[in-house]
């Protein structure tokens, strides 16, 4: 299934669907630059998606995410103060978890939201008795840098990914649905968040058949 910008990768597993998306990249000339891999599970992020990016393509690096914090930080760091060739970034779903809120800019304080109903936190009087209102649209997360980037003149951006890879996406992008943001999980809310730059490409791939409308999968 092919969208502007969006090819959908399907078929049984062992038929070179990981080559063929490396493949797809250089084709479309959107090689060089940041690159973004989605996989639905642990052993996926060393034992595929790295393992395969150095043997078929070893001009480019490869940066599997591993579990800790401390970890994590040092090879996103790493990721970022790459600035040649084709890296690719490799993470788990739950790496995108955004969470929905209100904000309150004259009591300071943020309170989550979690499927439409707002988690009560506690709040000066002044909230209520001089009537402060919420802003509806601020949203937190682990690692903003996944999603943004300060440009040239100091203003928070959307950072524009070259390409972003989803594979085994039949775990988790059938839940990426514009029209539901409030019923979404929190890493498909993140999902729909992360931009890719004029030109690049979503490539998400499955082994496994696939229920719902095609308009959802990414």
């Amino acid at each position: 299934i092919h969208f502007p910008s969006t090819i959908l990768w399907s078929g049984e597993p062992g038929l070179g669907k990981t080559l063929t998306s490396l493949a797809a990249l250089i084709q479309a000339d959107v090689w060089t630059g940041r690159h973004l891999v989605v996989v639905s599970n642990k052993t996926a992020i060393r034992s595929t998606w790295a393992e395969e990016i150095r043997k078929w393509t070893p001009d480019a690096k490869a940066y599997p995410v591993p579990d800790g914090w401390q970890a994590r930080e040092k090879v996103l760091d790493a990721f970022w103060d790459d600035e040649e060739g084709s890296r690719f970034l490799i993470i788990l779903p739950h790496m995108l978890q955004i969470k929905q809120g209100h904000w309150c800019g004259k009591c300071e304080v943020w309170q989550e939201e979690s499927t439409g109903k707002k988690i009560i936190t506690e709040l000066p009087m002044e909230h209520y008795s001089e009537g402060h209102g919420w802003k509806l649209d601020d949203m937190k997360c682990d690692w903003p840098e996944l999603f943004d980037m300060e440009n040239e003149k100091g203003k928070i951006v959307p950072f524009l990914w070259d390409s972003i890879i989803a594979d085994e996406c039949q775990d988790y992008l059938l839940k990426v649905r514009p029209s539901q943001a409030k019923n979404m999980p929190q890493w498909a809310i993140g999902m729909k968040r992360l931009k890719i730059r004029n030109g690049g490409m979503k490539i998400p791939i499955t082994g496994t058949p696939m229920r719902g409308k095609e308009q959802n999968i990414f």
